[in-house]
């Protein structure tokens, strides 16, 4: 940057950048050595007072960093805490509706049994009924095969 200010072309511009002959003081004793050495140590003091600026904002950053951990923390175990709060919410009216399905069933079931006794309870009487009505058809049938075979006609009036 000095170079640039102190060139031909930035003289005659007049090229104006604030504190640049100070640190173009400070570079070239930089080069001499043993002006170096007291150069630095002149500096010391600044570079110190940098020093604790960068721990103190390093620090001030930490803390900041920490309770933004600390905060963010908190809000994670009271999210976790509320679904789980809802998990078991959930878990409970699934195990009530659960039993009430299978209530349901069982009553359902026992209807369905039920029922089922009683259709086969009419089967049976069906059944029964088929057997007297066939057993009354086959008394008739030999009745009127009996009839036939005697020749016994009433209406007729001729009677063997």
């Amino acid at each position: 940057m000095a170079r640039i200010r102190f060139s031909k072309e930035g003289r005659d511009k007049n090229i104006k950048i604030i504190g640049i002959e100070k640190r173009l003081i400070m570079a070239i004793l930089n080069r001499i050595p043993i002006i170096n050495f007291f150069v630095k140590l002149f500096m010391l003091p600044r570079l110190f007072s940098r020093l604790n600026r960068f721990e103190y904002q390093y620090f001030i950053d930490k803390k900041d960093f920490y309770i933004k951990i600390d905060s963010i923390q908190k809000e994670l175990d009271i999210n976790v805490e509320n679904f789980n709060r809802e998990i078991k919410d959930i878990s409970k009216n699934l195990y009530s509706i659960r039993e009430e399905i299978y209530s349901k069933i069982k009553s359902d079931t026992n209807s369905l049994n039920t029922q089922i006794d009683n259709l086969k309870f009419r089967v049976k009487e069906l059944n029964r009924a088929r057997e007297q009505i066939l057993n009354i058809r086959n008394r008739i049938s030999t009745f009127l095969d009996r009839i036939n075979s005697d020749s016994i006609y009433v209406d007729d009036k001729v009677i063997y």
